[in-house]
């Protein structure tokens, strides 16, 4: 039996290898599901995919990004630059 983990994204258990769900591939694509995921944990690299996106995708992937985020904004409440001040 394989080992439940929860998704990267929507925090649901999820058994798939890559740590993302079936709803969270269905919803954004695999690919940008997995670079969502890495870009929530990885704030350099999150800035390294936005510098390098043209204009409407950069927009795109930052409401994205953003959304993403907001979702899980009780869990990630005191993570990032604000809540060090603090």
């Amino acid at each position: 039996m394989t080992p439940s983990i929860d998704c990267r994204l929507c925090k649901t258990p999820t058994a798939e290898s890559d740590g993302l769900c079936g709803a969270c591939k269905r919803a954004r694509g695999p690919r940008v599901a997995s670079t969502l995921a890495r870009a929530l944990a990885d704030s350099s690299y999150a800035s390294a995919c936005l510098l390098s996106l043209p204009p409407n995708t950069r927009d795109r992937f930052a409401q994205a990004l953003s959304q993403s985020f907001v979702a899980h904004g009780s869990a990630r409440a005191r993570v990032g630059s604000r809540a060090r001040g603090r």
